[in-house]
């Protein structure tokens, strides 16, 4: 096939958002701590102690660039089948806009978290349990 290829505009969109809008600041600290010697990336308690003290302000961070995606406005497309609208209103509320929404979710078996918690520690055995 030939021509332009557009279906893939609004993740790359999305991507240029979330850099611009949050990772980018977090990107350029960490090289900063690297490059001045503070952190090594292949020191694997560097990792975890760094895991440690930001991974909460990251989450954070990333929770607000999401929030922030998710109330922007979808502008209608000449496709009748794209959705137009909120993107978290078509993510909860998709009845709104299709009659052929279904619910994707699915529990979880609270033993199936045990064993990944088991592997993690498993993995990094000279790590403290207060990283896992």
């Amino acid at each position: 096939m030939y021509g332009k290829f557009v279906s893939k505009q609004r993740i790359e969109a999305w991507w240029g958002q979330l850099r611009k809008g949050c990772c980018e600041w977090w990107i350029n600290h960490f090289k900063d701590m690297r490059d001045s010697g503070l952190y090594c990336d292949a020191n694997i308690l560097h990792v975890n102690c760094l895991r440690f003290c930001y991974m909460q302000l990251i989450r954070e961070e990333l929770h607000r660039a999401a929030r922030q995606w998710n109330l922007h406005r979808i502008r209608p497309s000449r496709n009748l089948d794209s959705p137009q609208g909120r993107p978290d209103t078509l993510y909860y509320l998709p009845s709104l806009w299709s009659e052929d929404a279904r619910d994707c979710k699915h529990q979880i078996d609270t033993e199936d978290i045990d064993i990944a918690e088991e592997l993690c520690s498993i993995s990094l055995p000279d790590c403290s349990p207060a990283f896992a």
